[in-house]
């Protein structure tokens, strides 16, 4: 006589079976899921033209100037500065010394001051001159080296006044650049090599700069806010050296007035 087995005692069979075999036995917890291995982070960029691994290797570096030029801008055509420039030239019997101070307000308005003081072949004709206005509008106060003073409104800028209009970012010379990030913020940069510079660095008839160094100073955003230019040159047979240093300060905070001396007589103010 044959017995039949009830559908829930064939089931506990079985399940005791595969229970006891060692090669169906049931899996264990599931390992974790494996952890990516970290991206090492890259270098924050020190400058916009600055190449973001520029402090990272001793060799020469190539920045972009035409970036460099363009963040500068950016940062600075619609806010009020002041840009001071300081150039001194020496050499045998012969010497000038440069100051102009220029303060621009973002509507355009500029305040600019200019005095010199030479001797030999660089003594100035023009010893001091002060610049007011505004685009297509000015007025000029000039002193003479024999003492004699004009004042005179302007269509544009004149001579000594339009040369000296680059902010430091103007002199951002064609070269290789060693690159040291500074510890507030955006970069060192000095030059290395040839140096080419996009225009005349001074208003002064002097040969073709020689021995030409460069050292500047950028903000993270952009801003050129400090430039030391240094070269060799001749002024007729005479060698001389030069030096140039600019500064952009008061970012913000530069007011223009009208001054006494272009009032009376003058067109109104722009």
């Amino acid at each position: 006589m044959v017995r039949r087995v009830g559908p829930r005692l064939l089931l506990a069979v079985t399940l005791a079976v595969l229970a006891g075999c060692p090669g169906l036995a049931s899996p264990g917890p599931s390992p974790p899921p494996a952890t990516p291995a970290p991206v090492p982070d890259q270098p924050a960029p020190l400058a916009p033209g600055v190449p973001a691994s520029a402090a990272t290797g001793p060799a020469p570096q190539t920045i972009d100037r035409a970036a460099v030029r363009r963040a500068d801008a950016r940062r600075l055509d619609d806010r009020s500065y002041t840009v001071t420039q300081t150039a001194i030239l020496a050499g045998p019997n012969r010497s000038l010394h440069i100051r102009w101070q220029r303060h621009v307000t973002p509507e355009g308005r500029v305040k600019q001051s200019f005095r010199a003081d030479g001797a030999g072949p660089l003594t100035p004709t023009v010893t001091r001159s002060d610049l007011w206005g505004k685009e297509s509008r000015y007025w000029v106060r000039s002193t003479l080296a024999n003492g004699h003073v004009s004042t005179v409104p302007q269509p544009e800028r004149p001579a000594i006044h339009t040369l000296a209009a680059a902010r430091p970012s103007g002199y951002l010379a064609a070269a290789t650049y060693d690159i040291n990030r500074r510890s507030g913020g955006g970069a060192v940069l000095v030059s290395t090599g040839r140096v080419r510079f996009p225009r005349r660095p001074l208003p002064v008839a002097t040969a073709t700069p020689r021995n030409a160094s460069v050292r500047l100073l950028v903000t993270a955003d952009g801003v050129v806010e400090s430039l030391l230019v240094r070269y060799d040159t001749s002024v007729g047979d005479r060698q001389v050296q030069v030096s140039i240093s600019q500064q952009v300060t008061a970012i913000g905070n530069t007011t223009v007035s009208r001054p006494a001396w272009a009032g009376d007589g003058s067109p109104q103010e722009p």
